[in-house]
């Protein structure tokens, strides 16, 4: 490629827009596939002085990309990237005070200014740096340019280079305080980043007008803001210590029981919330407004509430809260038990108590699964009670829970904990479900030699026959005795506790082969053995199984059938097996190199529809159209979309490009996935693989924007086409940012003729600004 550089920069100096951009997209395909990208540097740098804007911006953007990457080469890179840098840094601050720019460039312009300062400040020289970063501060008062100069500052907060924020910082402060008003909601996530960082270095007075602005985000109308806002209030309690801690609980407690009352925190909101719990905890003063005994019963409260209003998956997270706040008290676990509270645990029977008694049970759950909390003895009158609600409850939701309990409490037990349940698995297998359920729970925490201790009477019981997980109508005699649960569930859980064996004793994976490949077994009982392996993969992320894991994929590798072959009654192995291989790519994605040859064929047929699998079932008024390769399907894609995040060179890009095409018009659950492959390849730099099957991508995608839901469809049937409607132009967005699809012909067919028509045009545009709620020029 080097000997082609005069030719290419020469071309960068031509007319022809098209070429110019196409040049330092292969640039960017250069610098992301790890080629040395110093001799190219001549070409974005002679772009960036381009008197087109989209390939100025674009040269900008490019340039940002490189010099963040590049300050951590090697040493011999030092003298070229400074003076890139620098030569960069000086194009770029001319286009940011420009009287006249465009939009773009001064946006790009801007990232490339941050990028400098944060990593190249040495080679700018302290006065020239600090320059800099005044003038980013100025552009926060430009509708236009303030999201780009945010996520710079913070940039530089986030750097070694924050010290040169120190001589403006209470200034900053007031700016990115009354930042927080404003619409935008990226503007304000922007401004709350920052915030976050320079939170340590501020001045003290402004704290409660900070956190007066900061609990106004805290709200579940966005969620990532919400995130930010608890982060912002939790590096308060972190550095101002007990003395914010009053102002916290007037300003940011109700805020936050209100958000934790919310059926929508998920992920980072969790984690935010629980970091500021811990915080608070850690500076809990003798007499603090906020008393861990006063936050556990606040959030207990409405824990209960939850359950009573059936969001036991959001009481499950509230019952995170409360076990965050035992663990890191000095109280501890007499905070949770009670008088009372043992005593409505004894209570069977009192319909009243039962949420109250559930959500012990979910805060109980949670405190065993915490490695600290192993060597913390439960008192042996709740294992008692604990088991007579598994063994006695008239309720479902009070027994499952109380299997998570029992297992939570048991996992502290070194020397009966799995013995406890082998003896009552035996006893009364009826309750198999629940106690292996449980025996999941004592095994994920337990160590591993505590586990092989009791893995050779355990696996036994796990392996009993083909009739502990088979359909007790096909003839098998002693037909499982199991009657907590159904089929499915009942696989599930023997697979995990079957993953969780193997976990600790690897050679288990070599008995669980000899069964798993007799087909002379049906396939009931061999698809949880088989499932068993990607629990017994993702619960290892060393390299316990590595040895063995050419040897399982093969063996996987032979579970799935081609096309012709494959038949109805195998399809939940061909499912497992699928399963488990997704587990290996999740885990070790370099170890399937060697197989992604001769076992990606296999998986991608599976990819597809195949009548062979479909059959229809006589209802007497209508006919019930089943399809057995549904799940497999669902697998399948699952298998694939990891492939594209851990390992896209081992794709047939192509081919698969098809397959996600056909998928979009395939079942809605087929259907999501197939889109949000789309998304994550059209993200990627193997995007040009799109282009050949894009007439049929903008085919599907027609297709799903046209279609109307029936006017007898019950809700979920209305919800399922929405989610099809939503997807689809989430696709459509991700096509139009990628000018090598977006200038397509078939492309502009599919916005004019469908996506600017009156029933879709709003859902885009509602889209947009979510997408890109991003103010018009007003520089």
């Amino acid at each position: 490629m080097v000997p082609l550089i005069p030719e290419l920069d020469s071309c960068v100096t031509e007319q022809n827009v098209q070429v110019k951009s196409s040049i330092l997209v292969l640039v960017s395909r250069l610098h992301l596939a790890n080629v040395s990208i110093v001799p190219f540097l001549s070409l974005p740098l002679r772009a960036v002085e381009d008197r087109f804007y989209k390939i100025t911006a674009q040269a900008l953007q490019l340039c940002a990309k490189i010099l963040s990457a590049m300050h951590t080469g090697p040493p011999e890179l030092a003298a070229p990237k400074k003076d890139f840098a620098v030569k960069v840094h000086e194009i770029s601050k001319e286009r940011v005070v420009a009287a006249k720019q465009d939009t773009e460039v001064r946006q790009a312009a801007i990232e490339v200014l941050g990028v400098v300062v944060a990593n190249y400040a040495e080679a700018l020289g302290n006065q020239i740096a600090g320059e800099t970063v005044a003038l980013l501060c100025q552009r926060l008062n430009s509708d236009v340019t303030v999201l780009a100069a945010l996520k710079e500052i913070d940039r530089i907060a986030e750097s070694p280079m924050a010290g040169l924020l120190m001589p403006m910082v209470e200034e900053l402060e007031t700016t990115l305080i009354k930042l927080l008003r404003q619409k935008n909601v990226d503007v304000r996530r922007a401004a709350l980043q920052a915030l976050r960082d320079l939170v340590p270095e501020a001045p003290r007075k402004a704290d409660t007008e900070l956190l007066r602005e900061v609990t106004k985000v805290m709200t579940e109308d966005e969620l990532r803001s919400a995130a930010l806002a608890i982060a912002v209030v939790t590096e308060l309690v972190c550095t101002r210590k007990i003395s914010v801690v009053q102002a916290v609980a007037d300003l940011a407690w109700d805020p936050f029981l209100k958000l934790a009352s919310s059926s929508l925190p998920r992920g980072q909101v969790l984690e935010a919330m629980s970091s500021l719990l811990k915080a608070l905890v850690e500076n809990e003063g003798v007499d603090s407004a906020l008393s861990v005994s006063r936050m556990v019963d606040n959030l207990s409260e409405i824990g209960v509430k939850q359950i009573s209003d059936d969001k036991r998956l959001n009481a499950q997270s509230t019952a995170m809260f409360v076990s965050v706040l035992i663990r890191e008290s000095r109280i501890g676990l007499n905070l949770l038990l009670t008088e009372e509270n043992l005593s409505n645990l004894q209570g069977l029977g009192m319909e009243k108590s039962s949420s109250r008694r559930i959500f012990l049970l979910a805060c109980i759950a949670d405190l065993g699964r915490s490695a600290a909390w192993t060597s913390v003895a439960f008192p042996e009158e709740l294992q008692e009670m604990v088991l007579k609600i598994l063994l006695d409850s008239n309720e479902e939701g009070e027994r499952s829970m109380a299997a998570l309990a029992l297992g939570a409490i048991c996992s502290n037990d070194r020397n009966k904990g799995i013995k406890f349940f082998i003896d009552l698995i035996r006893e009364i297998p009826e309750k198999r479900y629940l106690l292996l359920t449980s025996l999941k729970e004592t095994m994920i925490v337990m160590e591993r030699e505590h586990v092989v201790e009791y893995g050779r009477e355990l696996l036994p019981i796990l392996l009993a026959g083909d009739t502990t997980v088979s359909d007790a109508s096909d003839g098998n005699e002693g037909a499982s005795t199991a009657k907590d649960a159904g089929k499915g569930s009942l696989q599930t859980a023997t697979a995990e506790c079957l993953g969780q064996l193997a976990r600790a004793d690897p050679s288990v994976l070599d008995k669980l082969e000899q069964i798993y490949l007799d087909s002379s077994k049906s396939a009931m009982y061999r698809a949880p053995l088989v499932l068993a392996l990607k629990y017994a993969f993702l619960a290892d992320r060393g390299v316990a199984f590595d040895e063995r894991l050419s040897q399982l994929v093969l063996a996987l590798e032979n579970l799935l059938p081609g096309p012709e072959t494959i038949e109805a009654a195998e399809a939940p192995v061909v499912r497992a097996a699928v399963l488990a291989l997704d587990a290996v790519m999740r885990t070790r994605p370099a170890l399937l190199i060697e197989n992604s040859s001769r076992l990606f064929p296999r998986v991608y047929q599976l990819m597809k529809r195949n009548q062979r699998l479909e059959r229809e079932i006589d209802r007497g008024l209508f006919l019930l159209r089943e399809d057995d390769g549904l799940d497999i399907r669902k697998a399948a894609f699952a298998l694939m979309g990891s492939v594209l995040a851990r390992a896209p060179r081992l794709l047939d890009v192509p081919v698969y490009t098809e397959l996600l095409a056909s998928g979009l018009t395939d079942d809605p659950e087929v259907r999501v996935l197939a889109q949000l492959g789309l998304i994550d390849i059209l993200r990627s730099p193997y995007s040009l693989g799109v282009l050949p099957c894009l007439g049929k991508i903008v085919e599907a995608l027609s297709q799903v924007l046209g279609a109307k839901v029936k006017e007898n469809a019950v809700v979920q049937e209305i919800e399922r086409h929405e989610e099809s409607l939503r997807g689809a132009l989430r696709v459509v967005y991700a096509m139009e940012q990628f000018p090598p699809v977006s200038s397509e012909p078939s492309f502009v067919g599919l916005m004019n003729d469908v996506v600017r028509t009156p029933a879709i045009e709003g859902r885009y545009e509602k889209l947009l600004e979510q997408a890109n709620p991003t103010e018009p020029d007003q520089a």
